[in-house]
């Protein structure tokens, strides 16, 4: 009976262990976007949240040694107001969303990345199941490094 409590005790202790360091792929992801040791890029992003529709459009960012360059609406090809630019994320600042939500411990993180450059293509993250609209999505695709 002992030697039965023993294993399960450290059946529990090492899922437990395992479940800490899920971190839903982000190491491995962040390695291979910082291997690819890009100057700067465009990319298209889209917010989903309980957020006004100047945030919630698609927008082309412009990104260069990690600051945003350019914001425009994709739709319209008119630039990012300044009150609205300054909640937009690069790749970088992403893959902090997705850290900023492990340490938070999100009741719900979903992140799928690019296979080849690392960076995450859809983010997903309900902080508690509970509380309405504190849900927010990032979509990002057609990513192009600056020549």
């Amino acid at each position: 009976m002992r030697s039965t409590s023993v294993v399960l005790a450290l059946s529990l202790l090492a899922l437990t262990s395992a479940c800490a360091m899920d971190d839903h792929g982000l190491g491995a992801a962040h390695q291979r976007w910082t291997g690819q040791k890009l100057q700067g890029y465009s990319v298209t992003t889209r917010t989903l949240c309980f957020c006004p529709t100047e945030m919630t459009d698609a927008i082309r960012l412009t990104v260069a040694a990690g600051q945003i360059t350019d914001a425009v609406y994709v739709d319209s090809q008119q630039a990012v107001a300044p009150v609205y630019r300054q909640n937009l994320l690069t790749i970088d600042g992403l893959f902090d969303k997705i850290q900023n939500a492990l340490d938070r411990n999100a009741e719900q993180l979903d992140v799928t990345y690019d296979p080849v450059m690392g960076y995450p293509t859809s983010i997903a993250i309900d902080y508690r199941k509970q509380t309405s609209d504190d849900e927010i999505s990032y979509t990002v695709k057609d990513l192009v490094p600056a020549s």
